[in-house]
């Protein structure tokens, strides 16, 4: 137990050092997914978040979000138009990018990393799932699969909102199997809050 004016216990030590490893997984592997996909790092959405997602985020920034007239156009819903995803917060985090990056090519990048993160932490989280009920090749294995699954693997490209909301459930997902139940309930709120 190192001496000095801090003294932690070495359970703390421990839990501190299990922290810096995931945090460091999970670093690389979103530096690695990144590297994989680097050829689109700068890439448009897909038409279905062009039209939703992206459509109502610049909706937002041009207005310098005005939620209230976001209301009065969520009746176009149906017809494709601003307004799809009033209850998430990921319009709002992308005008943000929008109002603050100073070319669309940087709001592009920066919410590709941001679902890049997205998938790493939904990897990471797998892995610690399924090593906590069979072992760490089957942890491995599983996070492997997942990430190289067609759908998933589109989904990475994608710059939509699937990716978030997967990573707030499979959060909410461990943290019940862990038993912490509050912390549960607040991922699967965020998951809500990602994508209805």
């Amino acid at each position: 137990m190192p001496g000095g004016p801090f003294r932690f216990s070495n359970a703390a030590w421990t839990t501190a050092l299990a922290w810096i490893g995931w945090l460091l997984a999970f670093i690389l592997l979103t530096g690695g997914i990144g590297a994989v996909r680097w050829e689109i790092i700068d890439s448009p959405p897909y038409y279905d978040f062009a039209t939703g997602l992206f459509v109502e985020a610049d909706f937002l920034a041009k207005t310098n979000f005005d939620y209230k007239a976001l209301y009065f156009e969520e009746d176009r819903w149906l017809l494709g138009g601003a307004g799809v995803y009033l209850t998430s917060v990921l319009p709002t985090f992308l005008a943000v990018l929008m109002k603050v990056l100073p070319k669309p090519g940087d709001v592009l990048m920066a919410y590709h990393i941001f679902t890049f993160a997205c998938a790493s932490l939904t990897a990471l989280v797998v892995f610690a799932i399924v090593r906590s009920q069979t072992n760490r090749v089957g942890g491995v294995l599983i996070a492997v699969g997942l990430l190289t699954l067609p759908i998933y693997s589109v989904q990475i490209d994608m710059l939509g909102m699937d990716l978030p909301m997967a990573a707030c459930s499979v959060v909410a997902a461990w943290l019940a199997i862990s038993g912490r139940f509050a912390w549960a309930s607040v991922a699967s709120t965020l998951a809500f809050l990602m994508k209805a």
